[in-house]
């Protein structure tokens, strides 16, 4: 392999770690050169390894591509439980009526009327 794609490799590996243990600041810029490094490293790599990344984006696109052969029938009704504090629940459902009403006073002088 060539020397030159093991050390952008070994920068990509270092901002990572860099990247994944810093602060918000020193984290961005070590991920702009993690990404800057990695492009590099993948023009550089050996055709081999090109070679196969390209069979396994391929394989994992066509794989993604085909259509399921389990078919899944729609469910008449989902039932969505929540947690609170590591305790599961089922939500209630509740109706509130609203209360018409109005407020009315005086403020400097003028009158004002609020409703609700």
């Amino acid at each position: 392999m060539s020397l030159v794609f093991l050390i952008s490799l070994t920068i990509v590996l270092i901002c990572a770690y860099i990247c994944k243990h810093s602060p918000d600041e020193i984290a961005e810029l070590a991920a702009s050169i993690l990404l800057l490094s990695l492009i590099g490293s993948l023009v550089l790599a050996p055709w081999l390894l090109q070679f196969l990344l390209l069979i396994l984006v391929v394989v994992s696109n066509k794989r993604q591509l085909l259509p399921s052969e389990r078919r899944t029938e729609p469910q008449a009704e989902t039932k969505i439980q929540l947690m609170y504090r590591g305790v599961k629940y089922e939500p209630t459902s509740s109706s509130v009526e609203g209360i018409n009403s109005e407020f009315t006073g005086k403020y400097w002088g003028q009158a004002w009327r609020v409703r609700t």
